[in-house]
C-alpha cells in the first residue's frame, strides 16, 4: 500500500441466505470484488397483491410423520405445513393458485401449503 493509499473494506450479510459480500472501498469510492446475486424470479398468480416470498422460501417445512404429532424436516424436493403457520397475504395469494419462487412450487392444498422443487424440463 503506497502513501496516501486509504484503502477500508466493508462487508454485508444477506438476510435472506445469510451469505457475506465484500466490498473494497478505495479512496472513497467503492469496487465490487464480488457480482451480485439476482433476486429469484417470482411468478404470482393473476390479479394477486404482494406478499414477501420470504415467508414461503424461509419456512422451515415439515417432511414426513415420526410419531405422535412429530415431523421430520422437509427434503429439498417436497415439504408442506398447515396454513395458520403462513401469513394472510401469503394465504391471499395461494387461494389465488401456486405460486412459483425460484426453482419451486407452492400451493394451498385445503388446510395444507405444500413446496414442491420444479422437475428439471417442466
Amino acid at each position: 500500500m503506497s502513501d496516501g493509499d486509504n484503502t477500508t473494506y466493508e462487508y454485508v450479510i444477506c438476510p435472506y441466505c445469510g451469505s457475506l459480500d465484500f466490498e473494497e472501498i478505495r479512496n472513497g469510492v467503492p469496487k465490487k470484488t464480488k457480482k451480485e446475486k439476482n433476486v429469484p424470479p417470482v411468478q404470482y398468480p393473476q390479479s394477486v397483491s404482494q406478499f414477501d416470498p420470504a415467508d414461503l422460501v424461509q419456512h422451515s417445512w415439515k417432511g414426513k410423520k415420526i410419531g405422535d404429532r412429530q415431523y421430520a424436516k422437509a427434503n429439498q424436493n417436497y415439504g408442506w405445513d398447515f396454513k395458520d403457520q403462513f401469513t394472510d397475504a401469503t394465504l391471499n395469494a395461494l387461494e389465488k393458485g401456486a405460486v412459483t419462487v425460484d426453482r419451486y412450487v407452492f400451493e394451498l392444498k385445503g388446510k395444507i401449503v405444500s413446496m414442491q422443487k420444479v422437475k428439471k424440463g417442466d
